[in-house]
């Protein structure tokens, strides 16, 4: 999670210096990264770990 929350504001940096296409790229890889591991589990959702992984996921998919 902490590579892509690093990837997401490399991207949000990017966005800023007018680079759409760059952000937009990263953002889809960090989302699409992040999303196949959280696939992997399939119990443990109650847990602070995943919960903040969902809401990551969530925060990507709204900035894409």
């Amino acid at each position: 999670m902490s590579l892509v929350r690093l990837r997401q504001q490399q991207a949000l940096k990017q966005r800023a210096r007018s680079k759409e296409h760059g952000a937009r790229t990263a953002l889809d890889e960090s989302h699409t990264m992040l999303s196949e591991v959280y696939s992997w589990f399939t119990e443990g959702f109650d847990t602070k770990d995943l919960q903040e992984a969902q809401a990551l996921i969530d925060n990507l998919a709204s900035s894409v």
